[in-house]
């Protein structure tokens, strides 16, 4: 029987948008994985972003497809290889507002195996099509743009948050901290080295349509040595076996901040243990390489000739 070859098809690039996607596939690329360039002209965007347009025509046996995807995006992501190849979508963000559309969309193409980045729709998706070859990936993240920064000690911004945040924030009078907000480019990285707490919360306690997952800043935070104040879910300490977050006191948060920051050296072996802890589970390369272990389980081959 012939050995099917796995390639990661390159996602395209937004302009001055979040190309997050960008990451895995060039980790599958630096440990040797085969890939190929995506094809996604600028006259067909709209199209193929609403409608599930092209047919699976037939199947190559020599070639197998890795597509990094989001099901709001699905068919403008895969529309290029599920005419012609079996397909393996790495899936991102798969609430279950889309799940009707996305079981449709693997029954059609006649997906065989996928990749997610949670356990929760994972196991969704697993009950509503038991045929499914499933492998769950904990989110990575591009370790080397991260340093540890100061000391926290020795950090001038107490308190920093930025991206999605519980409405508490904003109800709450941080007065006597020096407190810094959102940023973009270096300086969000000159303040994440640069700041002793910030707030990390899953995106579920945040956007009530999503479900609890491990995203991406809980590993900046824990690479740049932050203090997290929050809530972690439950894919994070199970998979590293500890909590590396201080529980939030929603009931006088500006106090549990002070006094952490009053008292910041004592915080300062939690914070150097998640960066270790970081930096030996959340690299993109390791995550690619379970995938790849998965696929050559299967008969597949994933290095490059």
């Amino acid at each position: 029987m012939e050995i099917k070859t796995v390639k990661a098809v390159k996602p395209y690039i937004y302009k001055n948008n979040s190309n997050f996607k960008q990451k895995p596939f060039v980790a599958w690329k630096r440990i040797g994985g085969g890939t190929v360039e995506g094809h996604y002209p600028k006259v067909l965007h709209k199209l193929l972003y609403t409608y599930d347009c092209f047919p699976t025509l037939y199947q190559r046996k020599d070639e197998v497809r890795l597509c990094f995807v989001q099901p709001y995006s699905l068919y403008f992501d895969t529309w290029n290889s599920v005419m012609t190849h079996e397909v393996v979508p790495f899936v991102w963000d798969c609430w279950e507002e889309y799940d009707e559309m996305f079981c449709f969309w693997i029954v059609r193409h006649k997906i065989r195996r996928c990749v997610f980045t949670s356990y929760l729709s994972a196991e969704r998706i697993k009950k509503k099509l038991p045929q499914l070859d499933i492998l769950v990936i904990t989110e990575g993240i591009d370790v080397d743009g991260y340093v540890a920064g100061k000391e926290l000690v020795d950090r001038e911004i107490d308190f920093y948050w930025y991206g999605r945040q519980p409405q508490i924030i904003y109800q709450t009078d941080f007065t006597g901290l020096n407190v810094a907000s959102h940023g973009n480019g270096d300086e969000f990285r000159e303040r994440l080295q640069n700041s002793k707490a910030t707030i990390a919360v899953p995106r579920c306690d945040v956007v009530p349509t999503c479900h609890e997952t491990l995203t991406q800043r809980y590993w900046e935070c824990m690479l740049s040595r932050m203090v997290m104040v929050g809530r972690a879910p439950r894919e994070l300490t199970e998979l590293i076996g500890y909590n590396p977050v201080i529980d939030i006191d929603y009931n006088n948060l500006c106090h549990q901040i002070k006094d952490i920051t009053s008292n910041i050296e004592k915080y300062q072996s939690l914070v150097d243990r998640n960066r270790g802890t970081a930096l030996l589970l959340a690299p993109w390369e390791i995550k690619m390489r379970k995938i790849m272990d998965w696929m050559e389980a299967h008969g597949y081959q994933c290095v490059r000739e």
